[in-house]
């Protein structure tokens, strides 16, 4: 695999912030629509209707995640590392 996109956390599970361009091109794009989707429903507010519209941008955002990204595994850190 070439270089992952997002890096696992150093403690506990998932991903951090992303690793290369293309990780932060996929992150924005995610968290645009994620934003524009919350004010579209801001003068009519129902929690259903943002919470359905996010499932599947949502599904695809962790599907790319997981097919460009390091696996996800919980990590303790590194204990004997000194800072």
């Amino acid at each position: 695999m070439k270089k992952a996109w997002f890096r696992r956390k150093k403690y506990g599970y998932g991903w951090g912030l992303p690793a290369t361009w293309q990780g932060w091109i996929v992150f924005i794009i995610y968290l645009a629509f994620v934003i524009w989707n919350v004010q579209k429903f801001q003068k009519n507010f129902h929690a259903s209707q943002i919470i359905t519209s996010l499932i599947l941008p949502t599904v695809i955002f962790i599907a790319i995640l997981y097919l460009t990204s390091e696996k996800p595994r919980w990590k303790w850190g590194n204990k004997n590392k000194k800072s």
